[in-house]
């Protein structure tokens, strides 16, 4: 995952909904290893990213916020 973010970062502009697709699954893994402090940066560029792209109350955007709920109340 972390070289999937890797590529994603060299070939895509910052920002781009795309960072998402591979930040919010990551963050994910982290917290279920017991990792939720290195999950929250992932998790908070991803909640921008779809906020950004989709708005507040798209699907995608709630569940990154979900995803960073859970990590903040594990770290």
């Amino acid at each position: 995952m972390r070289q999937a973010l890797a590529i994603y970062r060299k070939r895509l502009a910052a920002g781009h909904q795309r960072f998402a697709v591979v930040l919010v699954p990551l963050g994910r893994l982290l917290i279920e290893r017991g990792r939720a402090e290195e999950a929250e940066p992932l998790l908070r560029e991803a909640l921008k990213v779809r906020q950004d792209a989709f708005g507040a109350n798209d699907p995608r955007t709630v569940e990154a916020a979900q995803a960073l709920a859970d990590a903040t109340r594990r770290g």
